[in-house]
């Protein structure tokens, strides 16, 4: 396997898993690994096991949100980072993808260096175990023992 590890692009719109692939690999010769649908997506990073997700939100048969909510629930994604990349730029998205479990949201068009520099430091935070999202979701698990008991 790569160095590099392995980062699967998920968006329906090929021009844009395109790009993001020639980006990445210009700077870091990953192994990419493209879904153009959110329920390819997911089945491919349940095979797969990528070390970084790219997640669009809106796509027509599972969009990001859902997508990002599901892998979620599998404990094996726990360390996996998740950004978004959409075009959505409000708020209320902003936040319902950090709801949902999302690291850290991009906004398209892309900045290469604001690309670049997310993805590398979410993937040094992943070894260390110190995602943003892994703090979220040991709160909701512990909030859902509660109810359990």
């Amino acid at each position: 396997m790569n160095e590099q590890g392995k980062i699967l692009i998920i968006d329906d719109i090929k021009a844009n898993v395109e790009l993001l692939e020639a980006l990445l690999l210009s700077r870091f010769g990953f192994i990419i690994l493209k879904a153009y649908g959110g329920k390819e997506g997911l089945e491919l990073a349940k095979k797969e096991h990528p070390d970084l997700i790219l997640l669009d939100i809106m796509m027509p048969d599972l969009d990001g949100f859902q997508v990002c909510e599901k892998l979620r629930q599998d404990t094996a994604f726990d360390v996996v980072p998740i950004i978004m990349v959409t075009a959505k730029d409000k708020d209320d998205d902003i936040v319902q993808s950090l709801e949902k479990g999302a690291d850290d949201y991009i906004i398209k068009p892309i900045n290469k260096e604001d690309l670049y520099k997310k993805v590398s430091s979410l993937l040094a935070k992943a070894k260390k175990g110190e995602l943003p999202s892994q703090f979220y979701l040991e709160k909701l698990r512990a909030q859902k023992d509660e109810k359990d008991k």
